[in-house]
């Protein structure tokens, strides 16, 4: 696995886009592709890590418990960490993966009453969340994510920057690409072993 940079990753966005000046720092260099790396970075970084769980940031977090019946839907509530970017899912203490979907543990995620932060509701106590971290050491990202990474502010400099229509077009084909493979990545990286039907199918069998 190579190691990133948010200079290197910005290198590739620009090389996505046909331009060959390339930077030498993100952090001081002054010129307009620097500018709109910069200005798209962060944006970029977050909306990656809300999309999907990813090896490098996945972890388990027993968050802290808010209130006991917060209100008329869920049994709990609890505090949505601060370095937290997605709830992957709630844990099963007693199940390493549902037998049917229906036995998912369901939850939501919801402003926080006093507007201050998030907070997640459910019906399991003690909840363990399955969460993606945010992670902003570029060393630590996969080669996919960097790869994704780079053509997403691809796509969002390649307006400002002028890009030639024809360029933007391909940065949008090659952005799909990415998409279906780096889920398809995911799923080869856990092998859960096949779901067993709902009971609604069982009826129907």
């Amino acid at each position: 696995m190579s190691v990133y940079t948010k200079t290197t990753i910005c290198n590739m966005a620009l090389s996505h886009c046909g331009i060959g000046s390339f930077i030498s720092d993100i952090d001081t260099d002054d010129t307009n592709e620097a500018i709109q790396c910069r200005l798209w970075y962060e944006p970029s970084r977050d909306t990656l890590l809300e999309m999907m769980p990813w090896s490098f940031a996945q972890d388990e977090v027993q968050a802290t418990l808010l209130a006991v019946d917060p209100n008329y839907r869920w049994k709990f509530s609890y505090l949505y960490p601060n370095d937290v970017k997605r709830i992957n899912g709630i844990i099963d203490p007693y199940k390493r993966r549902p037998e049917r979907i229906e036995d998912k543990i369901e939850f939501e995620v919801k402003r926080a009453p006093s507007g201050n932060g998030k907070v997640i509701y459910t019906d399991q106590e003690d909840a363990i969340f399955d969460v993606n971290f945010w992670v902003t050491d570029e060393s630590q990202y996969s080669d996919v994510y960097a790869v994704g990474q780079s053509l997403l502010i691809a796509t969002y400099i390649s307006k400002p920057l002028r890009v030639k229509a024809s360029i933007k077009v391909d940065i949008a084909n090659d952005w799909t690409t990415w998409l279906s493979e780096a889920q398809i990545q995911h799923k080869s990286e856990r092998e859960d072993g096949a779901e067993a039907p709902s009971q609604f199918e069982q009826i129907r069998g």
